[in-house]
């Protein structure tokens, strides 16, 4: 593992004769700095007498690839790291989200497999990289120079440093900082939206109350029944009573069971009252004007809500209009059928009804667009 641990300066910077280390070690030396020159020098060494590299771990190589490339002034293999990182991520959520459709679970173990290949390589042939580079350097330094340590000189300038070291961990904290602001941020968003919901449901009602329930929208189908089925008996004419008393006042009309007998106790009583009494010409017109308004037949409500019907639509093509009544049948909806001729050709016109009231059209309106097809109340 390398160490931090600062090392004597190589020999082109004259502490050391040069005959004091092997020229090559001295050129690796100076490439390699300052700082863990001790660690690599050795592994360096064993591939020149191998004349091949070998895998070997390298901690800060597997675990901090990115920022150990930079240091160590692998640009190319930088950009080539960044590259593929970039191309997995797009590979998992991108093509494979969107064309092969991948489950979260599935995306977690892929980005788990890639994550151990982006630690494994680099780990293991990170040291092979760098021997590369610093043989590509050395070979440069000593053709544009006359002796060894001019070119150890050459390389102790492109060398990395401990200032160097520290821009990068200042980078890495302003990255770092950089993305927990955009977290916050993402999450107090989250919480936002998540709020817009509960904001919404709290606003005015029609009452003027924050928050008052509202009815539901079958509240004024349930409504219009039952106020269909009271019309009926309110429009049933009330009884009369015979006699003398018919020309003084009209009995009231009786709200319950023993209304009856309480308008003929009514009318008993008055006639002891009016007994003998002679009628005046008057009330003859009094009783001629409230007789048909007691007498008159009322028309039923049912009667009229009974023509209310559902029109589905008008199908130039049979098939469609078939495909539609199996559909409103199927919904246990009384569709029927009618097939006429036209200047365009022949229609088929499908319906659905009759309806007693315009609330059960009404109900049928909702299943037809349930299903979904149109539906239009008409009455005739």
């Amino acid at each position: 593992m390398p160490s931090d641990t600062p090392i004597a300066p190589p020999a082109s910077i004259g502490t050391r004769p040069v005959a004091a280390e092997d020229g090559t070690t001295a050129l690796y030396r100076a490439a390699l700095g300052l700082i863990g020159a001790n660690y690599y020098l050795p592994l360096f060494n064993a591939f020149d007498a191998a004349e091949r590299v070998k895998p070997r771990w390298n901690w800060a190589a597997g675990l901090f690839t990115l920022n150990w490339l930079l240091w160590r002034h692998l640009w190319k293999a930088a950009l080539y790291y960044s590259g593929a990182v970039v191309a997995a991520v797009l590979l998992v959520f991108g093509i494979g989200r969107l064309v092969f459709q991948f489950s979260e679970p599935l995306e977690l173990i892929l980005l788990g497999v890639i994550g151990i290949f982006w630690v494994l390589l680099p780990g293991l042939f990170g040291n092979g990289v760098l021997h590369a580079d610093c043989r590509r350097r050395m070979t440069a330094a000593l053709r544009s120079s006359d002796t060894e340590r001019e070119a150890c000189g050459i390389l102790q300038l492109q060398a990395s440093t401990r200032r160097q070291m520290g821009v990068l961990a200042g980078a890495n904290a302003l990255v770092l900082g950089l993305a927990a602001v955009a977290a916050l941020q993402w999450a107090e968003l989250g919480t936002a939206a998540s709020a817009l919901p509960r904001a919404a449901d709290a606003k005015p009602t029609a009452s003027g109350i924050v928050g008052a329930p509202t009815l539901p929208a079958s509240a004024p189908t349930a409504v219009a029944s039952a106020a269909a089925a009271i019309m009926p008996a309110a429009a049933s004419p009330a009884p009369t009573p015979s006699g003398p008393t018919a020309a003084v006042a009209p009995a009231p009309a009786p709200t319950a069971d023993k209304a009856p007998s309480s308008s003929a106790a009514t009318a008993t009583a008055s006639g002891r009252s009016t007994q003998g009494r002679v009628q005046t010409p008057a009330a003859k017109p009094v009783a001629q004007r409230e007789a048909p308004q007691n007498t008159a037949p009322q028309p039923r409500s049912a009667d009229k809500a009974a023509q209310f019907q559902v029109n589905v639509g008008l199908f130039a093509v049979e098939s469609n209009a078939a495909k539609a009544y199996a559909q409103l049948r199927a919904a246990g909806l009384p569709a029927t059928t009618q097939s006429f001729s036209t200047s365009k050709g022949p229609r088929t016109r499908v319906r659905v009804g009759p309806f007693a009231t315009r609330a059960e059209a009404q109900d049928a309106v909702e299943k037809i667009h349930a299903i979904p097809l149109d539906a239009v109340i008409i009455s005739q």
